[in-house]
Parts: structure tokens; sequence; C-alpha cells
């Protein structure tokens, strides 16, 4: 006879699956922070000053190690006989290597260490690579480099061992069980309910390639208790038993070679329940189903890792009572780990060898160069030019306002052109300021005026220590006087201008001469224009 005890279930010691789930996802979180970190064996592609001229192969791959601060490898043979072209300017190391091979049969490589190789490209003819070697470890360098650059399956090996720690944290939730018990009794859907538990996992992973291997992972047996809710019939912990999943997935590596590797895969779950120990009721033995994978390792060093993984498993085991099939539980678990692996059965890289020293060169003599100006005597076209003295690309001395005097020799800088000048570069004439006009019968500037005595206000910024005079003129129309008085007006008007932009008033004067001094005749309409004019005089010449 079966006995109904009635009441609320009372399920075991409260295990939070959601203070797990916020542990795994922290410290995955966690990893992949830590994970941030250079690649080991990236090369600095940052752009380096080069300076290699024109010459034998041999010694501008030695200057190229050196200026590039790298390692490089090569028989004599293939380069012997060979030139290479000048390399100069800033550029990547890789840029400047093949430049200097462009014209050749040769090719570079480069092995996991950073050292660049040299070596014959594929349609040259091949030589076995250790006859014109000096030594072995050269001869081992060269080999690797025609492979390309070694994969952490071939340097770390093929198989690698994990071990973790999991936890299982079941879904729950299960058919409708109709017990034939006496009364009949009835187990609600979702109501059969196991717990989440720890475990150990060994895992063995062997790579077929660098991206693709297959892992077979086992569970250490653990412990879940067996609980039904809301039923007449046990109501609560009806017992506990052993369950054991194991995996077997197929899984793609996104980053085999790096220091951080994630993973995905997909596979089987072949899972054992054992040791039921649930009175009337009993569970499916052995079940298989499909699985799947995500996780990635984190390489400590030489063959090290960190390893957090999550897996699910479809685990829907028969529920029984008292070997009638009631219904199923709908397990589906959740598996989070993390552990350590060790990656073997690779082979070290060959020590590189550094590049001989390279041999000195010895530079060609400078041209002559009789004055010592910086230009070659070949194409100085103003040769016994004086010490100190600046010159053009022609070794001539230069001459800022093209007056025909040197500056060097010109007392009077900035002299405007198509004015006469001295020997010293000094105006033998009066400066004519073209565009400044006036107002009719006004000594007011018109605005037009302005560009030519901003013209005038930057020669004489240069000539702060010598006195200017402006002479104002007229043409002849009109009485004398009024002329007189109105050419010194406009004088006064234009020293007025350029003592406000920044010359000295004690270094300006003014002056008005009406109709003298015309420069051209007086009865026509362009002759009297030329006559009215502002003029700029020098005192005395500029002296340096």
């Amino acid at each position: 006879m079966v006995v109904l005890v009635p009441g609320n279930p009372v399920p075991r010691a409260a295990r939070s699956t959601a203070a797990v789930r916020v542990f795994a996802l922290a410290a995955a979180a966690l990893l992949c922070l830590l994970s941030w970190k250079p690649v080991l064996g990236q090369v600095n592609d940052s752009p380096v000053t080069f300076d290699i001229p024109a010459q034998l192969l041999s010694s501008a791959l030695n200057s190229w190690a050196v200026q590039a601060g790298s390692q490089v490898f090569f028989e004599q043979t293939p380069v012997a006989g060979k030139t290479s072209p000048p390399v100069s300017g800033s550029m990547p190391a890789k840029q400047a290597l093949s430049a200097l091979l462009a014209h050749s049969n040769l090719e570079f490589a480069q092995n996991a260490d950073g050292a660049f190789l040299v070596r014959r490209t594929a349609r040259a003819k091949a030589v076995p690579v250790a006859r014109h070697l000096e030594s072995t470890s050269v001869a081992q360098a060269l080999a690797t480099a025609d492979s390309g650059p070694r994969s952490a399956r071939d340097a770390e090996g093929p198989w690698e061992w994990r071990l973790r720690g999991d936890y299982v944290d079941p879904r729950n939730s299960s058919d409708a069980l109709n017990l034939p018990s006496i009364p009949a009794s009835v187990v609600p859907q979702d109501g059969t309910r196991t717990d989440g538990a720890w475990s150990a996992e060994l895992g063995l992973e062997y790579y077929f390639s660098s991206h693709w291997s297959s892992e077979l992972a086992l569970n250490w047996p653990h412990k879940h208790d067996l609980t039904l809710r809301n039923s007449n019939y046990a109501n609560g912990l009806a017992g506990d038993f052993k369950l054991m999943p194991n995996f077997l997935t197929f899984k793609y590596n996104l980053n085999p070679d790096g220091t951080f590797r994630p993973y995905v895969g997909a596979g089987v779950n072949v899972t054992s329940i054992y040791d039921v120990n649930a009175g009337p009721f009993s569970l499916s033995k052995t079940l298989a189903g499909p699985a799947a994978q995500a996780g990635f390792d984190l390489r400590l060093g030489e063959h090290w890792m960190l390893n957090a993984d999550v897996k699910w498993a479809r685990l829907r085991p028969a529920v029984a009572f008292n070997d009638t099939l009631v219904g199923r539980m709908n397990v589906d678990p959740l598996i989070y780990g993390i552990g350590i692996g060790y990656r073997f059965g690779g082979s070290p890289a060959p020590a590189p060898v550094a590049a001989p020293a390279p041999a000195a060169v010895i530079a060609p003599p400078p041209p002559p160069d009789s004055d010592g100006d910086g230009v070659p005597d070949s194409r100085d076209k103003c040769p016994n030019t004086p010490a100190g003295v600046q010159v053009d690309a022609d070794g001539c001395p230069l001459d800022s306002d093209h007056d025909g005097v040197p500056d060097y020799l010109d007392k009077c800088p900035g002299t405007p052109p198509h004015l006469k000048v001295d020997g010293d570069g000094c105006e033998i004439e009066e400066m004519v300021l073209r565009g400044v006009n006036f107002k009719t019968n006004s000594a007011e500037l018109t605005p037009d005026s302005a560009e030519t005595l901003d013209g005038v206000v930057a020669v004489l910024k240069q000539r702060l220590d010598t006195k200017a005079e402006i002479h104002g003129y007229t043409d002849a129309r009109g009485p004398d006087a009024y002329n007189v008085k109105l050419s010194e007006r406009r004088a006064a008007s234009v020293v007025e201008y350029l003592v406000i932009h920044g010359i000295a008033r004690d270094t300006l004067s003014a002056k008005g001469f009406g109709k003298a001094n015309p420069l051209a005749s007086n009865d026509t309409a362009d002759g009297r224009a030329q006559n009215r004019r502002v003029t700029v005089a020098f005192a005395r010449p500029v002296r340096r």
C-alpha cells in the first residue's frame, strides 16, 4: 500500500544557478580583457629611413639589416654578382627589402621569430639548400623559410590535454507524469526537476590542421537530486542519481596561431545515468544526442593554455514508475568549464642566425669645390665666391631684390623692380609711386592707393636706418602757388599713411614741387597724368 504524504515540496539546500552563471560570464569577460595583447611574433611595420646606394646585392642586404634593425639570412651563390638599385627615403622594412630584390630572381620570407630569409623564387632552378652555406644553423633557417612562418600545430604540436572544472546547469523542464499509484496521482508538466552540480572533466584534442580539430571530453560522475513538485506522491525530494555526460565534438579554431584563440564546435554527447536511488522511479541508463560547444584558449607561455568553455547537450531521459514509462525529463544542460591545457608534440624553431657584419664601404671622395660654397666646380657659374656668402644652385651669390647687386654688397635691400641703382644697390632716381591717386583738387587719398603704399611700407621696414623724402608734383594747370601748396599737402598725406602703418615719423619728410620737373608734356591728358605723381627719394644709403 502506498502512503501519500500531503504538503508543499521541500527542496534540498537551495543551490542558486544564477550566481554560478554570473561567475562564469564574469570570468569569461575578464579572460577576454586579459587576452588583448599583441600576438607573439608580430613585426613592427612602421616606416624606417633608409639610405642604401646602388652596390653589390650582398652588401646592400647587410646595409638593410643594420638600418632596419632586423636579421636577414641568404646564400652567397644566388646573390653573387648581382647589384641592387639605390633605396632611400622613409618606408616599411618589407617595402625596402622588396625594392632591393625587385630586379632579381630572389624573394624573401619571414619566420616566426621575425627574421627575414632571402631565397630563390619558385620559378628559379632549385639548388640544394645546404650546399653553399657556411653553417648548419643557417641551412636550418633557410629550410624553415621555404615553408613560411611556422604554425602553432608545427611549433606547439597537434595534441592538447585539458583539465577543466565544470558546472552542470540543467534546463529543468519535463512532461507531466501520470503515476499508476493507488490512489492515482499526477506530477504536472515541468514538475520533475534536478539540481546543478560540479564535476571534473578531462579532454583530449587533436588538430588535423591549424583551424580544424576534434576533442573527446570525459566527465567524472556527479550526483544530482530528483525532485517532484506539486504532486500527491513523494511531494518533494524523491531521491538522487549519478550523471556522466561525455562529448565528441569537431571544432573550428578562429585564431589558431594567436595568443587569444576562440573556437566553436558541434558533435554528439553520450551520457550515462546510473545509481538511481529514487524508490519506484527509474531513469534511462544511456542516452545519445547532439551537442554544441564554444570557448577559447589563452596562451600563457610555451605549450600552456588557460581555457574557458561552455557546452550544450540534448539530454532527455525516460522516467519509469515501477518499470512503467510515465514520461520524460528535459535536462538539456549547459556545462560551464574553466581549466588549463597543455599542447604537446611539436618541435622548436631553429635558432636564428645573425647576418654577417656589413663590410666597410669606402665612400668616393667628394667632387672639388674650390670656393667652399657647397656647389662643385663642375657646375659653379660663379667661382671664387667669398667665404660665408649664401649662394644659389649655380653657386652665384643671392640677389633677393634682383637689382643686379648681390645681397652681401647691396646697401639698399628691397629695391623695387625697374629702378636704376648704383654700385651699392641704391636708387639713383626717385621711386615713382604708380597707383597713388587723390580726389580732384584734394589731398585725400583714394581707396585704391592702399595697395601701392603698403608696398612702400614693406620697403621702408627693410631700411630702418635711412631717411626718406616724399615729393609731390602736379601738372601745369592752375596757379603756381596753388599747385605748390596742393603738392605739399598730398606729400604730407602719404607721410601720414606711412606713419600710421608703422614707419617712424622722424625718418620721413614731405615736400611739394608743384608743376616742376615734368616727366611728360602738359599739352596732353596722358602727359598731365604722368606729371601728377608722388615719389620717394632716399637721403642716404642703407648700411647692413
